[in-house]
């Protein structure tokens, strides 16, 4: 082997090491800090319903979420309504609960994921609340689905700076003729849900790149 690819092999296995090193670093950089300012309560999940039976739940995912200052609350829960008489059915998840800290003006962000399994038209609301001592912020929509389905979809919630006392979430569903509704594990509805950022497609692009190098390294 001569002077020039000698030189080569050392620059390779050099750049891999350090594209190696860079990748946990990276992950430790954006890792959410473990306290959160304030603090969402899990509280309870109930459900209102008319022909229909049906439960729901609350639990905490991460200490952290979407807002730094805040833990993350997702609902889940399954219902379904046996509509007789031609009366509407309906099915409302109605989750809520207390909060302690404070936090900075910003935005908490949202989501929603949940089915719907019916032969005819079902109408649905989401609904998201934010309490603090100085105002409260919330966020609201409707739609509808002809004949079941997804739906899927995110937002953002506006809180003004203060002491956190509280939160609501719901979903509310009504049709003429027998469905089913499902808030699945893994889908869920979420209040403080973080969303894909810029620096984690880097940390993927970096790690894509150190195999890169590690396989043209066993070649060499």
């Amino acid at each position: 082997m001569d002077s020039v690819s000698r030189a080569r092999q050392f620059l390779a296995k050099k750049a891999s090491k350090l594209a190696l090193s860079v990748v946990p670093l990276a992950a430790l950089a954006l890792v959410p800090s473990a306290r959160a300012s304030a603090t969402f309560d899990v509280g309870t999940c109930t459900v209102d319903l008319a022909f229909a039976s049906g439960s729901c739940s609350t639990s905490q995912y991460s200490a952290t979420g979407g807002n730094p200052n805040l833990n993350w609350i997702q609902m889940t829960g399954k219902g379904s309504v046996n509509v007789v008489n031609s009366s509407a059915g309906f099915i409302d998840f109605l989750a809520s609960g207390g909060g302690s800290g404070s936090i900075v003006a910003g935005v908490v962000p949202v989501s929603w994921d949940f089915q719907v399994n019916a032969m005819s038209t079902v109408n649905w609301t989401i609904s998201f609340e934010i309490f603090a001592n100085n105002g409260s912020g919330s966020y609201t929509q409707s739609g509808y689905l002809s004949s079941g389905g997804e739906v899927k979809g995110a937002s953002e919630i506006n809180v003004p700076s203060g002491g956190v006392t509280g939160w609501k979430m719901s979903l509310n569903t009504n049709a003429v003729n027998p469905y089913v509704v499902t808030i699945p594990s893994g889908s869920t509805l979420d209040l403080n849900s973080p969303a894909p950022e810029p620096s984690t497609i880097l940390l993927t692009s970096l790690g894509g790149v150190a195999l890169l190098l590690r396989r043209r390294k066993k070649k060499v």
